[in-house]
């Protein structure tokens, strides 16, 4: 019995030991596992003395917590029992039965296993025989064995999500940052109840009613001292009293803001008399009944000052200075072209603000304003004179005139050149910047400068390279075009130009007269170029795709080339001959 009554002190302490861990599981801060080399206390193993610990706090005696401080110490700290395997629950006793006196006695039975744990063996109690004195039965039970290991305890955050509103501030920050206080008597997270927890924030007040951060919630929340009660808003003002600047004291109170003045009875300055209430100022005038002065007796709204006028209805109508100046507010004769009624002097000079004859050409039915005299003229320089046929002006009649040099056709559009007293487009090509100029006809063409080779379509002489000029031909007495041709002095004789080996007497378009290598005449210059442009000769499928179209100039020989018509190899390009068939081959 006394070693069972042992046990079960033990037991005590186990069970007391238990209940201390699973709470130190949640809150313990600065204990440590006890250490059995060391045999510190277990208390003191942390940087602090914990009270979660159960020896600290003094709720096991220390007779009956042999357990707690010998070979199976608690652990501190947030590890729950079935972290670390070592610390099973302690078991209820087995419970014996008591032995039978019958004869033989008969022995106790043993003891049933404990609910979990180490559960300790029953004893049985000695049986009474009916009849006759039978033996005392052993009644001693085996002992329970272990029982299995108990379920995690829960964290903090899983009691507080279980428990209906919020527990602690730590639960609102955790689950409702933007709300991380809880309130005690609602358990609803907000986000104050009380002014500390405003602090440092844009809105420093805290409504305690809807436990939200405001502006303010009274006066002296404010710098101030008026707070918009309903809006939690911070004002100026609210009266005239709250206005304490000695210009600045009178209160909008549709702004809630101190201004200079409401009505005008609070412009105290003579020169500034009018009040505008919406801006709260005061001004030399709002209409013209505050301009008193007659020289300046219009008010300009804009600026608010008292000027001469700020349109014509301010000047008077007598036929002088009755226009405004709007730029600087005072009366003059003219400010524009319809200002004056003058006919002899329809123009208004601005810099004078005066009525003149005339300013620039479009003032003058003549068409052109000396701007010396502000008179009006035929002409005043060359660049009055647009028309290309009187371009110059004349500097003693002030009459436009035929050009009589390039300079004096400048500033006519297009026709930069003088020629016979007209100006034109050109007389040589610089006037055409790189294309050749028509002389026929005073033109540029679209025809780049030395860009044609012999035989090659041309519109000008300089159209042609080097030694050679653009010529008009012809074909069995029918036109056939300009083409470039060598001029016999540049080859010395025309057979050694085979095959434009047939000399020519003519006149370049541009007036050349000269003799000229030309194609024989059984062909033409394309007639040529299609049998010579390529070796062989261009393909071909019948005679008139060779040559010029329309007049017979070539033919398709036996192989689909193009060739022409010969007498002579000297009419054949160099590297070819005149063919039994007397044709180039």
């Amino acid at each position: 019995m006394k070693a069972m009554s042992a046990k079960r002190v033990d037991l005590k302490c186990a069970a007391l030991w238990m209940a201390s861990v699973v709470l130190s599981a949640f809150t313990a801060v600065g204990c440590e596992e006890f250490d059995p080399v060391k045999s510190e206390d277990l208390c003191r193993q942390g940087p602090v003395v914990s009270s979660n610990c159960p020896q600290c706090r003094g709720e096991i005696p220390a007779e009956e917590c042999s357990q707690c401080q010998g070979d199976n110490p608690p652990v501190c700290g947030p590890r729950t029992i079935t972290d670390t395997g070592m610390n099973p629950v302690i078991g209820t006793d087995g419970g014996g039965t008591a032995g039978n006196g019958s004869t033989p006695p008969v022995d106790g039975a043993s003891g049933t296993h404990g609910a979990s744990g180490d559960g300790a063996g029953g004893d049985g109690t000695s049986g009474v025989g009916a009849s006759g004195d039978g033996a005392s039965g052993n009644g001693v039970g085996t002992s329970g064995t272990g029982g299995d290991a108990g379920p995690p305890s829960p964290t903090q955050d899983e009691i507080e999500d279980k428990t209906p509103g919020c527990q602690s501030d730590r639960e609102c920050l955790r689950t409702r940052p933007e709300t991380p206080v809880c309130e005690e008597i609602s358990k609803d997270c907000v986000e104050c109840i009380s002014n500390t927890q405003c602090a440092g924030t844009m809105r420093a007040a805290c409504d305690t009613t809807s436990h939200r951060c405001q502006d303010c919630v009274m006066n002296s929340d404010c710098p101030t001292n008026a707070c918009d009660e309903t809006q939690h808003i911070c004002r100026d003002c609210e009266q005239h009293s709250d206005c304490t600047d000695m210009t600045i004291n009178q209160c909008n109170t549709d702004k809630y803001e101190c201004v200079d003045c409401t009505d005008d009875m609070g412009c105290g300055d003579a020169a500034k008399p009018a009040c505008d209430p919406g801006m709260g100022e005061c001004f030399e005038c709002l209409e013209n009944v505050h301009c008193k002065d007659p020289m300046k007796g219009t008010c300009d709204k804009d600026t608010r000052i008292c000027v001469d006028c700020t349109d014509d209805t301010g000047c008077t109508s007598d036929n002088v200075n009755n226009t405004c100046n709007k730029a600087e507010q005072v009366c003059v004769d003219c400010m524009a072209r319809e200002d004056c009624k003058d006919p002899l002097k329809p123009a208004c000079d601005p810099t004078v603000s005066a009525c003149v004859q005339c300013l620039q050409d479009g003032d003058c039915e003549s068409g052109h304003c000396k701007e010396q005299t502000q008179t009006c003229v035929a002409c005043e320089a060359d660049m009055d004179c647009s028309m290309p046929n009187r371009s110059r002006c004349s500097s003693t009649t002030n009459m436009c005139a035929p050009c009589m040099q390039d300079s004096e056709c400048r500033h006519v559009s297009g026709k930069p050149a003088c020629a016979s007293g007209q100006c034109v487009e050109c007389t040589d090509d610089s006037d055409c910047d790189g294309t050749a100029c028509l002389r026929s006809s005073n033109t540029c063409s679209d025809v780049p400068t030395n860009s044609a080779d012999v035989c090659g379509e041309c519109v000008a002489d300089s159209v042609c390279k080097t030694n050679m000029k653009c010529v008009s031909m012809q074909y069995n007495s029918q036109t056939v075009g300009n083409f470039c041709l060598y001029t016999k002095s540049s080859r010395g004789t025309c057979p050694s130009a085979r095959p434009y080996s047939r000399e020519m007497q003519a006149s370049s378009i541009d007036g050349a007269a000269g003799t000229y290598c030309a194609p024989p005449s059984s062909t033409t210059c394309l007639g040529v170029l299609d049998a010579t442009s390529v070796r062989g000769g261009k393909n071909c499928v019948e005679d008139s795709e060779c040559g010029q179209s329309g007049v017979s100039d070539g033919n398709c020989n036996e192989d689909k080339n193009c060739t022409y018509q010969c007498t002579n190899p000297n009419q054949c390009a160099p590297d070819l001959t005149c063919l039994d068939n007397l044709t180039c081959g």
